[in-house]
């Protein structure tokens, strides 16, 4: 939750600023970098959406037969960077600045947290575990602005070396591996940035240049979202040295991921210079095909604004690794995260209670 808080006052700083403007906008422009935004999210959502669960015990034990049984409670908070350009080109097109000192930053901070647990499995070795994070929409705002967040996970390890070499005493010396899939949930948004000046977004149809059309925005709001479902797949090994436990793994997401932005506002349609309504189900059709003809069917358009959402699939790999420092049953995770897909990190902090 703090790191929520930190990450709103970071962006809350850049994101109040509006200087006044009254251009017009391209909207094929704000179509371009929609998708950027978009296909650069699909890249890092994932490896986002990978925070929690990252316990340093590549495999726990079984819940039975067992004495104690195994399992685990905890809960983690982290960050991953994300490329700040298609973030910062997106709101750019909305006149945002620069972001304020968001701007000035390499990467975009992206903030996750969950509370988690694992139960081991039922004689054979494997265990389950499951984590989740929410943060309701309108329970987290700086001045106008409001945060939404949800994270979901489920995933099932199963331990080979535990099962093909069951009772030997190599167990003893070789360190845990663990092979596991999982699903993760994420989606998120910024909503309410008050832009507080009109917008005009303009467009023509291909072979028909010198007719105008035009999208007038009355002091609209803006709300960023983003939603990603990875399928992962995890290897991961381990060894308990009593009072640490280092561990050190790699990571498969196949994805698919939701991103874009809605603007709220009495919109004012402009054909040629002659004012529409868009108050009947035949105005918003006419429109809606101006838009399919100009290859900007991507855009929801109705009399209260209008918004566009773009889907991306994507594959990313990423390494992971840390240590955990063990007192007792309690149990303290250091873990650091690199994804290679487009060269950004991320790290996490959990503590658990775990037989």
């Amino acid at each position: 939750m703090k790191l929520n808080k930190v990450f709103s006052l970071i962006l809350g700083m850049g994101l109040f600023v509006f200087p006044v403007f009254s251009q017009t906008t391209l909207l094929t422009d704000l179509q371009t970098r929609v998708n950027e935004f978009s296909e650069s999210l699909v890249k890092s959502l994932p490896f986002n959406a990978a925070i929690g669960l990252n316990w340093s015990d590549a495999y726990i034990g079984k819940v039975f037969p067992s004495l104690p049984p195994h399992f685990g409670v905890g809960v983690s908070a982290g960050m991953t960077s994300m490329e700040i350009d298609a973030f910062k080109g997106l709101l750019d097109m909305f006149d945002a600045g620069a972001l304020g000192s968001v701007g000035d930053l390499t990467f975009m901070p992206v903030p996750a947290y969950a509370t988690e647990a694992r139960v081991g499995g039922v004689f054979l070795p494997f265990d389950l575990g499951f984590k989740f994070g929410i943060l309701p929409e309108n329970s987290l705002s700086l001045g106008n602005v409001k945060l939404s967040y949800t994270l979901l996970g489920a995933s099932l390890r199963i331990a080979p070396l535990e099962l093909l070499l069951s009772g030997n005493p190599l167990l003893l010396v070789l360190p845990n591996i663990s092979v596991g899939v999982g699903v993760n949930y994420l989606s998120g948004g910024i909503g309410d940035i008050s832009i507080g000046k009109a917008i005009n977004f303009s467009f023509t149809l291909p072979g028909k240049e010198s007719n105008s059309y035009t999208l007038g925005l009355s002091e609209p709001k803006l709300g960023l979202s983003w939603e990603t479902t990875a399928l992962d797949f995890t290897l991961q090994a381990s060894k308990n040295l009593l009072v640490i436990t280092p561990y050190i793994g790699v990571g498969v997401s196949r994805a698919t991921s939701k991103a874009g932005y809605g603007v709220t506002t009495k919109v004012k349609y402009t054909e040629n210079s002659i004012d529409k309504e868009l108050t009947t189900d035949a105005e918003l059709k006419n429109l809606r095909d101006k838009l399919e003809s100009a290859r900007l069917g991507g855009i929801d358009v109705d009399a209260n604004g209008f918004e566009s959402i773009i889907e991306n699939s994507g594959v990313s790999f990423r390494a992971f690794g840390g240590l955990s420092f063990n007192i007792a049953v309690i149990k303290i995770d250091l873990t650091g995260m690199f994804n290679f897909t487009d060269q950004n990190w991320g790290v996490s902090l959990g503590t658990r209670f775990q037989l």
